[in-house]
């Protein structure tokens, strides 16, 4: 597959150069240095956003124990900050014409967002992971529109609609390679961490005692493998098990996540960094 989308991505570049101006996405647009930050830039934090989205609504059920309809709920203040932050930061703009100020302060909490979220533990508060969606939700309505101006902003006006589309699809893809990649690192180290913790448990005479329970040793049937590895494929079973005996798998995911937001805190610096040095502090005109 990796293959594949090389021979892909090579044909694609081969035909739209071909294609020159009646291409969809022009060659030309990259020679634009302003367009070229906004693709990176919409690229690198599309990996944090949908990575983050992805995989704090699995906290929450995990974690917290919610339903995916109560996770989705209780990531409420990331939506009321973003729309704040978006409205404020438009107007701001409109009326100094300067977009860097607010782009790298919008990067930068998108980054101490995965900061908070890669500090969570299986049993802190909601409130505290509230502080992380409202970072997350602040910093993606500063960034995004700032980000999409800056590709925007030393484009000809006879390619706008191009440009746009382009940033957008670089974000789109941002996104695609964030989710996977995230849940990739989340499940290849999960099973590892939940079997050590499950391991040192299972030392304690009061944990095998209640893990032999009936209603617990059920829950557990063909989670445990023989092996002493899990099974991850459905986290379901956590719902029907006593806390007790749940802890260690908790503890097990929730360090895995940690790992997680630490990596989309690395993305976010780097763009973070991007931003900072390499975003011209452009005046756009009032046309």
């Amino acid at each position: 597959m990796y293959a594949v989308g090389v021979v892909g991505l090579v044909s694609f570049v081969l035909l739209e150069r071909r294609m020159a101006d009646a291409a969809l996405l022009p060659v030309k647009l990259f020679r634009i240095r302003a367009f070229r930050l906004g693709t990176v830039l919409h690229f690198t934090v599309g990996i944090t956003m949908f990575g983050a989205m992805t995989t704090l609504p699995l906290y929450l059920q995990l974690a917290k124990g919610m339903s995916p309809m109560k996770a989705g709920l209780a990531t409420l203040p990331t939506m009321a900050a973003n729309v704040t932050v978006t409205l404020v930061v438009g107007r701001l703009m409109s009326r100094t014409g300067r977009f860097k100020v607010h782009l790298v302060a919008g990067v930068g909490s998108l980054t101490v967002a995965m900061l908070v979220f890669a500090t969570l533990r299986d049993d802190s508060p909601l409130w505290y992971v509230a502080i992380g969606m409202v970072f997350m939700g602040a910093g993606l309505g500063a960034a995004m529109q700032t980000i999409t101006t800056l590709a925007q902003s030393e484009v000809p006006g006879r390619d706008m609609g191009a440009a746009t589309a382009s940033v957008n699809f670089f974000r789109s893809n941002g996104g695609t390679v964030g989710a996977a990649a995230f849940l990739s690192i989340l499940f290849s180290l999960a099973g590892s961490r939940i079997s050590e913790r499950v391991a040192v448990a299972s030392q304690d005479a009061s944990f095998r005692r209640l893990a032999g329970e009936p209603a617990n040793a059920e829950a557990l049937k063909g989670v445990l493998r023989p092996d002493g590895g899990v099974n991850l494929e459905d986290s379901a079973f956590l719902r029907h098990l006593d806390p007790g005996v749940a802890q260690p798998f908790l503890e097990g995911y929730v360090s895995a996540l940690r790992v997680v937001f630490l990596t989309g805190a690395a993305v976010g610096l780097i763009a973070f960094v991007i931003a900072a040095w390499r975003v011209p502090n452009t005046q756009l005109s009032a046309d």
